[in-house]
């Protein structure tokens, strides 16, 4: 009676220790594929340069151009590392209105300093359609190099889950 029970012992043993091995080498479930794919994109965010966000929504004309000017200079650096940073602006709130056409002739140099960084791939442009909405401003009435987004606070969200990074 009691070698059976030593025997079933082993028994069980033996199944849980070939349960542990065939479960480390089973194909990874889709869930478990994502967050290894996601952490591997995070790393190469980190290898390849930092991605900043640029959150714009109660700054004056002053500020946002100072911002400009910070990504143009980071973009014309010789140091190759630093060209690999990416910059997304996410214009929103108040700050709308300084990007509407019919603002234009007031914002001019901004205007055209910020499509030139577009143009350039320093800098991509979103601009919150939801803000536009509540201030009376139509989609169309903002320059081509704009991205709309439906709302900044998604869009936020979801470039900061991606690894960008606030300044």
């Amino acid at each position: 009676m009691i070698n059976r029970k030593i025997i079933v012992s082993i028994l069980i043993f033996g199944l849980l220790f070939i349960g542990i091995l065939y479960a480390k080498n089973y194909p990874l479930t889709e869930k478990e594929n994502l967050a290894k794919d996601q952490a591997q994109e995070n790393q190469q965010l980190t290898i390849e340069g930092v991605h900043y966000l640029l959150d714009v929504s109660d700054n004056n004309p002053t500020q946002i151009k100072e911002l400009l000017d910070r990504a143009e200079k980071l973009s014309t650096t010789s140091n190759p590392s630093e060209k690999a940073n990416r910059i997304v602006m996410v214009i929103h709130g108040a700050n709308v209105e300084l990007f509407d056409k019919k603002n234009y002739l007031q914002n001019k140099s901004l205007i055209d300093q910020a499509a030139r960084l577009d143009a350039l791939n320093v800098i991509d442009f979103k601009i919150c359609q939801t803000a536009a909405t509540s201030r009376g401003i139509n989609a169309t009435s903002f320059p081509s190099f704009l991205e709309i987004i439906f709302f900044s606070g998604y869009e936020i969200d979801r470039l900061e889950t991606k690894g960008y990074v606030e300044l």
